[in-house]
């Protein structure tokens, strides 16, 4: 599980440092041929972060029903999941947005709140891995969760 934990890190680290850079400097992003069907792919994706997500509010909500170690190694696998999923989806629908045939105000909105949402679903992840600032995890779950019906809307 510690070499899961490590190259999950790794992985959080890099798509969000790119999630970072190509919002930053979206306008002079150019996506070659081969990298549209990956955007595309979008809306088929991004489903499994939002109900990863469910499934960690229902485990937390009944975390007193779930026993000792094995409870916490399945948490932090599902929120490492969630938040991997949730960086994969914002990235491809950084990639397909910039295609064309969308609007350009509710492109946006969806665009920063579906790359805050992959940043939350991290912070939850980084915050569960620290048993001492456990006590933040519940109100950013909440937080996490209105940004997801924000995001969908």
């Amino acid at each position: 599980m510690f070499r899961f934990q490590t190259l999950l890190s790794y992985l959080l680290v890099g798509f969000h440092v790119l999630l970072l850079f190509l919002l930053i400097f979206q306008e002079k992003v150019m996506l070659p041929a081969w990298l549209q069907p990956v955007g595309r792919m979008h809306p088929m994706v991004l489903h499994l972060p939002i109900g990863l997500l469910v499934i960690v509010g229902l485990f937390w909500l009944f975390k007193r029903e779930f026993a000792g170690e094995s409870f916490e190694k399945l948490m932090k696998f599902v929120l490492g999941i969630t938040a991997l999923s949730a960086a994969v989806a914002a990235l491809m629908g950084f990639f397909l947005s910039r295609e064309e045939g969308y609007t350009a105000d509710v492109l946006s909105w969806h665009k920063y709140t579906g790359i805050g949402l992959s940043f939350l679903c991290y912070g939850l992840w980084a915050l569960y891995q620290t048993p001492q600032e456990q006590r933040l995890f519940t109100p950013l779950l909440g937080v996490s969760a209105v940004a997801m019906f924000v995001t969908g809307k």
